[in-house]
């Protein structure tokens, strides 16, 4: 069986979001797109199964070395894995349905940093089992704590937040050429990034 949308990986590369783009702009987009999400990650396991435990495992291992507060038994309350068909899985903190924090609300479930900086992280992904894991979709932003600017005056204690986002191939921003995009302190500002 194919999966339903290519996947996307790592590449950076300054360029704009902005709307009320023109043609050779999103022509530029849809270009730059089609090169980043046609290199596929080459280590992803061939199991959703082996996804989430290397994924719990890196985290566990943070809280291990002092790098994020909690322990081992937060990594395994938080982190789920969600299939709702034997090919599409969720990989998220918390509840399979929940909504992306757009409100970068500490009540919702998310992993700090002992910086005070936190995140919390989706990601939406095909497994037939038999190949390599194709992403279809994901999030992680990290928030960073005004305490981590120092000094500095409060005008210049940016950014607040940065979030990768790899969206699917059939999202509205996929057709503008923004379906793997980094947000750096803005909703209204993102550049092509880690796919």
């Amino acid at each position: 069986m194919s999966p339903p949308t290519p996947s996307g990986w790592f590449s950076w590369v300054a360029a704009t979001s902005c709307r009320g783009e023109s043609m050779s702009q999103i022509r530029r987009a849809l270009d730059l797109q089609a090169r980043i999400c046609s290199v596929p990650p080459s280590d992803l396991p061939s199991s959703p199964d082996t996804l989430y435990y290397q994924m719990a495992n890196l985290l566990t291992d943070a809280c291990d070395d002092g790098r994020l507060r909690g322990g081992a038994d937060d990594v395994w309350r938080t982190v789920r894995l969600h299939s709702s068909d034997p090919t599409r899985f969720v990989i998220n903190l918390g509840s399979k349905d929940m909504p992306r924090n757009q409100g970068r609300s500490r009540q919702s479930p998310h992993f700090e940093r002992l910086d005070d900086s936190w995140f919390d992280f989706a990601l939406t992904a095909f497994s037939d089992k038999a190949n390599l894991i194709q992403l279809i979709s994901y999030t992680f932003e990290i928030r960073l704590d005004d305490t981590q600017w120092g000094a500095r005056p409060t005008g210049e204690r940016t950014p607040s937040f940065i979030r990768f986002d790899l969206n699917p191939a059939d999202h509205d921003n996929a057709r503008l050429g923004h379906r793997c995009r980094v947000h750096v302190g803005s909703e209204d500002f993102s550049m092509p990034s880690p796919g």
